[in-house]
């Protein structure tokens, strides 16, 4: 988000979210690149959505932020290398090319379904613990 001038008669920046990378077991998380935008909503936006941002580490792993939260993390399927990212919000899917030199597409539903790491599995082993 844009701030205020400043003295000088520059403008400055005001952080709006700031997130750790890594998940929540503590595994470290090396990002290489990233892409933005409605993320699970594509073209159907009504206006109430809010951007998200998938990040890509070097081991092909992506973790997706909505706005002030982790919503989920998975692993691009035989992905070596991080390629090139591309969001297409016509048919909500990623796009990036491989270290075979092919190109693929996936559906955000489909990565959101591969999750490894989200809110949900957290709350159900909180269940879990708790319920035991």
């Amino acid at each position: 988000r844009q701030g205020g001038d400043t003295k000088d008669g520059n403008m400055a920046l005001e952080a709006l979210y700031s997130h750790a990378l890594g998940d929540r077991r503590g595994e470290h998380f090396t990002a290489c690149n990233m892409v933005c935008g409605l993320l699970g909503v594509g073209e159907l936006d009504d206006g109430s959505a809010g951007e998200s941002l998938l990040v890509q580490g070097m081991d092909g792993k992506v973790m997706v932020f909505d706005q002030t939260l982790l919503a989920f993390s998975c692993r691009l399927p035989g992905c070596l290398l991080p390629g090139p990212l591309c969001y297409l919000p016509k048919t909500d899917s990623i796009v990036t090319a491989t270290g075979s030199c092919t190109v693929e597409s996936f559906r955000f539903a489909a990565l959101a379904e591969a999750q490894t790491d989200a809110l949900t599995a957290d709350k159900g082993d909180k269940q879990r613990t708790t319920e035991g």
